[in-house]
């Protein structure tokens, strides 16, 4: 399934994320540091595979009487794909700053590797597959990454992959934009059988062969999807479901009738393997039991593993060393995805953490450099130990060059996308769909500043209005280390809203209740895609409004081992809550609780949660500030009865 090439690994943007999960953040103790690692392996499998013919003979045909370890790329960098995509873009929530991430991570590199395999076609050190013939069309197929489905020649040749890897990021817009984004189990079944049942059935290239010239498909293609993208990302309400469902379909439609050499039973297979990724993303997130992941995962093997023995039987293109290769690479692709998994918790070795941030520039370079390798025909001796060298160059080179690359184009190019979507979030305000619970602006405040005296050791902040009295949730947990400062932390999702919110007003709170050194107060939040970013703007602007300055803040993701450390975990909501619980186990439950809880504003329920307001106007914002501004005064009261227990009449 290589042409001699693989598919390239597909990142997250930290948004970690993804975003990372920030790719720029992630190291060797990163919560993703395992994907990082697994990315790097399937890199290698991946250069492997192409640089074959210098490669020692005993070496090769020990692997590939196994697996093909070009497919094993490939499987595993799909898996990958499924993995963490979707979860960029439903952490972030935003359509717009999903693909602004998407243009900024593929793109630059993308361009840069064009530019490179043009370079040696001019020095006559390669040669551009035939697409200087016809060069209108190569750019019309190549212009969105998907020429595989569009009848052009692949250049640099490995660039095939990015036509699923866009036809995925298609379907998942449309299936966000329509809130049916969730049963990824279901999809990764129907897509699946589907490789089965009608793989075999469904033609190749029949729009470019039968219906009109490859450039005028292209064209056509590319103006429909652009068209719904444009819609997607830039209209409100209908008209941008009508877009991203009208990309969606022209790329699965590509997929299913206009693939080149991949077979439509194999880019099925392949749909099926990102939202096998997908579900067990969900699993390792608590949304989706790991039973029924693992039976559905295996499944899905089974599957891929059916439609190719029986379509490659129909026609009679295999045979039993065929069969045995297909076989063992699914099940080795499948077992490394999930061996990885299950040591997500380990801390890895730098080197291998870096081979995954580079190992985007490793797929797109590496078939360059080959050329440059094979333009020198003494390097291709045939003693073990020369061929060994070689080898080693190859891989110390490539990994130099990736670096680079990764650090001269591939980082500040994320970077850029980042502060583009921040700006256009600025400018023409978020396009997050409206999913989060209505804010409710009445229950959790009192009319009368009489209120706030009906809590005894109440303290009383500027700027907000007062907490109604709610029965006192039970005693806060006493200090690790008594004589130590008291360590409060309090936590969210993305720690760019309502945590460093709460952390600003609770500080200043503290202040005010004379306990600025009796109490250390920092936050963090659950996910990772916003790790070493700026408070979000609009909860910045809130913040200054009342007069704070919330313009030091670095957004922080929650490690399990802080848990130990902290007096008091305060989370905004019980999404958050449960999160924290299940990190710290049965032992430091009980001194995780929810923020409004402790600060009287409506017991353990659903009326202590900080509502996030994420994506909303400047009136959501102001609202959970009041929030916050309740709550804090009384946090403040009593950690001060806490840490006082002399005082007569109180208790925490």
């Amino acid at each position: 399934m290589t042409e001699s090439n693989v598919a390239r690994p597909s990142v997250a943007e930290a948004d970690r994320v993804p975003p990372a999960v920030t790719r720029q953040t992630a190291g060797s103790g990163s919560r993703l540091a395992w994907l990082d690692v697994l990315r790097g392996i399937a890199a290698l499998a991946v250069v492997f595979d192409h640089f074959g013919g210098f490669i020692p003979a005993r070496i090769q045909n020990v692997v590939y009487w196994w697996i093909n370890p070009g497919n094993y790329g490939v499987f595993v960098f799909f898996i990958i794909s499924g993995y963490i995509v979707p979860a960029s873009l439903e952490r972030k929530g935003s359509v717009r700053t999903f693909w602004v991430s998407r243009l900024f991570r593929l793109y630059p590199l993308y361009l840069f590797a064009i530019g490179f395999a043009m370079l040696l076609w001019a020095i006559h050190f390669g040669n551009l597959s035939g697409e200087d013939a016809d060069p209108e069309t190569s750019v019309l197929s190549q212009l969105l990454m998907m020429s595989n489905v569009l009848a052009g020649i692949n250049v640099p040749n490995v660039v095939w992959s990015l036509s699923y890897e866009m036809i995925f990021y298609l379907l998942l817009t449309a299936l966000f934009m329509a809130r049916i984004h969730r049963p990824s189990s279901r999809y990764a079944l129907v897509f699946g059988v589907a490789a089965v049942a009608i793989g075999g059935l469904l033609p190749q290239a029949y729009f470019t062969h039968n219906l009109s010239t490859p450039r005028l498909i292209a064209f056509a293609a590319d103006l429909m999807v652009l068209a719904g993208l444009a819609f997607a990302v830039a209209m409100r309400g209908m008209p941008r479901m009508v877009g991203a469902i009208l990309a969606a379909m022209v790329g699965l439609t590509l997929l299913a009738f206009n693939g080149t050499w991949v077979r439509p039973w194999q880019a099925l297979s392949i749909l099926s393997l990102m939202f096998t990724g997908t579900m067990l993303y969900r699993a390792e997130r608590g949304e989706y039991p790991w039973r029924k992941a693992i039976a559905i995962a295996v499944a899905v093997l089974g599957l891929a593993i059916a439609a190719g023995l029986w379509h490659t039987h129909s026609v009679g293109e295999a045979g039993l060393l065929w069969d045995r290769e297909w076989i063992c690479t699914l099940l080795l692709a499948g077992a490394s995805f999930g061996v990885a998994l299950a040591c997500r918790r380990v801390r890895w070795p730098r080197f291998l953490t870096w081979l995954g941030l580079i190992s985007y520039s490793v797929y797109l370079l590496h078939p360059q450099l080959i050329t440059i390798y094979y333009h020198y025909r003494w390097l291709r001796h045939h003693a073990f130990w020369h061929q060994v060298a070689v080898d080693a160059s190859f891989v110390a080179i490539l990994i130099v060059l990736s670096s680079l690359t990764y650090l001269l184009v591939e980082r500040p190019a994320q970077k850029a996308g980042r502060r583009l979507a921040r700006w256009l979030d600025t400018r023409f305000g978020p396009d997050r769909p409206p999913e989060r619970k209505p804010v409710a602006r009445e229950p959790a405040l009192a009319a009368s500043p009489r209120a706030a005296a009906e809590l005894p050791g109440c303290v009383r902040h500027a700027g907000v209005m007062a907490p109604v009295s709610s029965p006192p949730s039970s005693p806060l947990p006493a200090p690790r280390e008594p004589g130590a400062p008291y360590r409060v932390c309090l936590v969210c999702l993305g720690n760019i809203c309502r945590s460093p919110m709460a952390e600003t007003v609770l500080r200043a709170a503290l202040a005010e209740a004379g306990l600025d050194g009796a109490v250390r107060v920092d936050s963090a939040g659950t996910g990772d895609w916003h790790v070493g970013e700026p408070m979000y703007p609009p909860a910045r602007a809130a913040l200054a409004r009342r007069g704070y300055d919330g313009s030091a803040h670095r957004a922080r993701q929650v490690e399990p081992s802080w848990l130990a450390g902290r007096d008091l975990v305060l989370a905004m909501d019980a999404r958050n809550l449960a999160a924290l619980r299940r990190m710290a186990g049965a032992a430091g439950s009980d001194r995780i609780r929810l923020f409004g809880e402790v600060g009287g504003l409506g017991g353990a329920g659903a009326g202590a949660e900080i509502p996030d307001p994420y994506g909303g106007d400047d009136a959501d914002f102001d609202h959970v500030l009041d929030l916050l501004g309740a709550a804090a005064p009384v946090v403040a009261a009593r950690l001060n009865q806490l840490l006082e227990p002399d005082r007569p009449g109180t208790q925490a």
